[in-house]
């Protein structure tokens, strides 16, 4: 199971919430295991899922969802046990013929049954018909309009608070399942990315070695996600898309890349160079290179995130670079790239068993080159797990 059910009473518990309302196509999914083609790639505007998950019920899922995405919570796998815990709204049309099978009559028999309301009143119906409707919920308000935000504090009987910090704090702790799922993920990135180096050739570009890399995280089952990849002065782009600039001998290449395996993410980062580095770089990349390791050797449950901070950034200024800035020096990473917590340096978050987080001290020099490690680690209570294997060293081709 993805979600965090024994973290999720504690925060309740703590914060006096009685009932969840996912928005988001991410807490939708991290809730139900329910993806809606329509409200995950926005291609109906105005499209909306709600699930709602009461104490009461063990967090067993209520699904409001649009007609037209009915055959998803029939045929895929998810945590919605009961063809009654899914409530349709919106105008779909489909015909039968012939003798249904059993998926095709309940999907037939879920858009017959679509609500003409919309999906903020067959919400508001569903938490009256649960007699949910006097509870205190949280609502995880970004997948709401301000409009639709203030109509449901209006129209809720209950109190009703916003919800959004309290999934990415139960967020934060990843349970088996997201751990299993984040390391294929990070395998796949990280043996795509050794994969395209393997096949550099004479005169081959960074898109060349951007379409090698995606190729491969197809072949080994992950959707590419984040491709930044940039060669020689370009290295230090932040964000370089690849291009079609060859690469030269002696050009130092950064990667910074990622892919999604079954909705959870990765977000490595290796250096590769064309030849021999120049000294200079090298020199630079040690100092690099000692404050993500000293940052790392710092992870461990009950350690705030500030310290993993000031260890990377102090490591870096004392290795030579005493100019080295950083606002962050890793993330959570999970169903989104960019879980919580941050690792910033006022950052108060004490780290926890089973956070999953992406350290890196990334450094960019307009007009030479750019440098970037960055690996993930699983928390644990003496500890850390690395999920990515590699070599950090700069990676000769």
């Amino acid at each position: 199971m993805l979600f965090n059910k024994e973290r999720a009473k504690k925060i309740m518990d703590e914060r006096g919430i009685d009932v969840l309302i996912a928005t988001t196509p991410e807490n939708v999914y991290y809730t139900s295991e329910l993806w809606s083609i329509s409200h995950w790639q926005g291609l109906l505007s105005g499209s909306h899922v709600f699930v709602i998950l009461s104490r009461d019920s063990d967090f067993e899922p209520l699904v409001i969802m649009p007609a037209v995405d009915v055959d998803l919570a029939i045929d895929l796998p998810t945590r919605i046990d009961k063809r009654e815990n899914i409530r349709v709204y919106g105008a779909f049309f489909i015909f039968t013929k012939g003798a249904l099978s059993h998926t095709e009559n309940e999907i037939a028999a879920l858009i017959e049954g679509s609500s003409d309301k919309s999906a903020l009143a067959v919400l508001l119906e569903t938490l009256q018909g649960e007699h949910l409707n006097r509870s205190t919920c949280a609502i995880d308000e970004i997948g709401l309009s301000p409009l639709e935000y203030s109509a449901m504090m209006k129209k809720f009987p209950g109190h009703l608070c916003e919800g959004s910090s309290l999934f990415q704090t139960i967020r934060m702790v990843k349970t088996p399942e997201e751990i299993r799922r984040l390391k294929n993920s990070f395998s796949i990135t990280e043996q795509a990315l050794f994969s395209s180096l393997d096949g550099v050739e004479e005169g081959y570009s960074e898109r060349d070695l951007a379409r090698d890399f995606e190729h491969s995280i197809y072949e080994k089952g992950g959707t590419p996600y984040f491709t930044v990849i940039g060669s020689g002065r370009r290295s230090a782009f932040t964000n370089a898309q690849p291009t079609g600039k060859k690469i030269q001998e002696g050009d130092i290449i950064r990667f910074d890349v990622g892919c999604v395996y079954e909705f959870y993410h990765s977000d490595m980062a290796r250096i590769a160079c064309r030849g021999d580095p120049p000294s200079p770089y090298e020199s630079l990349y040690g100092a690099i290179l000692q404050g993500e390791e000293h940052a790392l050797s710092e992870i461990k449950s009950g350690i705030k995130v500030s310290q993993v901070f000031d260890t990377a950034v102090s490591t870096i200024r004392e290795a030579g670079i005493l100019h080295y800035r950083r606002n962050h020096v890793g993330h959570g990473i999970g169903i989104t790239m960019y879980d919580l917590p941050l690792l910033t340096p006022d950052g108060t978050t004490v780290l926890e068993e089973n956070m999953v987080l992406c350290v890196e001290t990334p450094y960019y020099e307009l007009g030479s080159a750019g440098i970037q490690i960055e690996d993930a680690v699983c928390v644990k209570r003496n500890g850390h797990e690395l999920l990515t294997r590699s070599s950090r060293t700069i990676h000769t081709i």
